[in-house]
């Protein structure tokens, strides 16, 4: 990226935090598995038994409810043997990411036996990674309510309630899985997250530690790159940037794009254009990366940042880093516009490169909403175009200075 645009970003940063997570916020699609095979059928009454035209009627209708849910009743009749299969195969399509799949074979599961708890758990599950946080709550209840000896459903439980800011009642729930399960290290990255949002920033660095401990696995090291990242602890993110770059090259040999666009953007971040430069290099190569993480590669290497713009309107995915960098190229070139010595500058060019820049801000919000970079970016927005455009001592609120803008 250009000097000037890198230059533009420091007063905006601060100490940033920007969680290095893809979460899956799949569209809701109603998959519900009705079964609803009701047949022709013709029926004579009683001759001994005279009726109207409308009780003829209505009998007729009541022997087709009556045939159609004998109907049912037999299709929901399934052996245990085929409700265990069925449930191997249910993890399979969550492991593949067939959800809607997994959700046809459940609503059978539980047409046929309402109590298997493993059904409806997996139900609450996929309600979870759906982003329907409330429905979830309410699935793992009654799986809590039928057995207390269900971990997961208590590590779920307090996951839905992270998304739902319920922290302190996360974390009792989070504290009973990692007693029953002190091994697992998913229960400390969960806890991490509800006492990061408390602002407990040094306690839950020191349960992401404890989780790292547990795993040899990235994912949590470059959760923690973010916590060093706010803490200010630079130093202490290279060093860990380099042993996760060192652990995945012994694991696999080369890094993978997605592993490689994190440390790039944790190197574009701090300033590091040369550590970025060679991320970026590495991500290129790599035959594995996410469309997100090659989305945000390709703007970080490029040079044209209209035409990187350009690439990022058409973004509608869920990678909050997409729209935070989609926010700071629009400011960027909003600074350039303004800063061009003109003495009217063009207020309707610069009235939507604000919006856009505001509306991607706010959206990286949404999708992190415990992110404190985000919610200055927001704020130092309206700060910003009020004083360049309006040239006024108050400080407006970003929707006022929008509005003003657009004017």
């Amino acid at each position: 990226m250009g000097l000037e645009f890198n230059l533009g970003l420091k007063n905006l940063m601060g100490n940033s935090r920007e969680l290095p997570k893809r979460k899956l916020l799949a569209v809701i699609l109603a998959s519900f598995l009705l079964i609803s095979l009701i047949s022709l059928f013709s029926y004579s009454p009683a001759k001994s038994t005279p009726s109207t035209g409308s009780e003829r009627k209505v009998s007729e209708r009541k022997a087709e409810e009556k045939v159609s849910a004998s109907k049912e009743e037999k299709k929901c009749d399934l052996s245990e043997r085929k409700i265990k299969q069925m449930l191997s195969d249910i993890k399979i399509y969550i492991q593949e990411n067939e959800l809607d799949e997994a959700l046809k074979l459940i609503d059978q599961i539980l047409c046929a036996k309402p109590s298997e708890v493993n059904a409806i758990y997996y139900k609450a599950f996929i309600n979870y990674l759906k982003g329907n946080y409330k429905e979830a709550l309410e699935l793992l209840d009654i799986v809590l309510d039928r057995t207390e000896s269900f971990p997961q459903a208590k590590l779920y439980k307090g996951a839905c309630l992270i998304h739902l800011g319920k922290y302190s009642e996360a974390l009792e729930y989070l504290d009973r899985y990692i007693l029953l399960r002190p091994e697992e290290p998913l229960g400390y990255a969960f806890k991490y997250e509800a006492l990061w949002a408390m602002e407990k920033y040094q306690e839950a660095l020191a349960t992401l530690d404890k989780g790292i401990e547990l795993t040899k696995s990235n994912a949590l090291r470059l959760m923690k790159c973010d916590a060093l990242l706010q803490l200010g602890r630079i130093a202490e993110l290279r060093e860990l940037m380099d042993e996760v770059r060192a652990s995945e090259l012994r694991a696999r040999g080369e890094l993978s794009g997605d592993t490689a666009s994190d440390l790039a953007w944790f190197s574009f971040l701090i300033g590091d254009l040369k550590a970025m430069r060679a991320y970026i290099k590495e991500a290129k190569s790599s035959r594995r990366i996410s469309e997100d993480s090659s989305l945000l590669i390709d703007v970080l290497s490029s040079e044209n940042l209209e035409e990187a713009l350009k690439r990022m309107n058409r973004y509608e995915g869920n990678d909050p880093r997409i729209y935070y960098l989609r926010g700071l190229i629009a400011y960027s070139v909003l600074r350039k516009l303004i800063s061009e010595g003109k003495s009217k500058p063009p207020k309707g060019a610069i009235g939507n490169l604000y919006a856009l820049a505001l509306n991607s801000f706010k959206k990286a919000c949404e999708l992190e909403p415990t992110n404190l970079i985000y919610q200055k970016a927001c704020k130092e927005m309206g700060i910003s175009l009020n004083r360049a455009v309006e040239g006024e001592e108050r400080e407006l609120e970003p929707e006022e200075a929008n509005e003003k803008a657009q004017k």
